[in-house]
């Protein structure tokens, strides 16, 4: 794997994460965005592992610069498992719209 490997580096991330290896997994997600600021998926797995890291205020601005950069994800909010402990906070159920 290259080192700049943004995309790599995130679904290395995301592997981490089902292991519950957050924050090696968030160091990785943290990599790939100095190289790549503009690469959705990263900031998208970075709210992940902030919202299993309890990190929710953290966790929701990387869900919306995720939105920002890649308009489809939104489809992807209420269903994300790692986001079900910020259901509660009002900034996350703007998110989702009243569902």
């Amino acid at each position: 794997m290259r080192a700049n490997d943004v995309e790599a580096l995130t679904y290395k991330a995301d592997a981490l994460l089902d292991i519950d290896e957050d924050s090696w997994a968030l160091s990785l997600i943290d990599q790939a965005l100095e190289h790549d600021k503009e690469y959705g998926l990263a900031y998208w797995q970075r709210a992940c592992a902030r919202a299993k890291l309890g990190q929710p205020s953290e966790a929701i601005e990387d869900i919306n610069r995720a939105i920002e950069l890649s308009a489809p994800l939104k489809n992807e909010v209420a269903e994300e498992a790692y986001f079900k402990d910020l259901r509660d906070h009002p900034e996350f159920q703007a998110l989702i719209g009243d569902e």
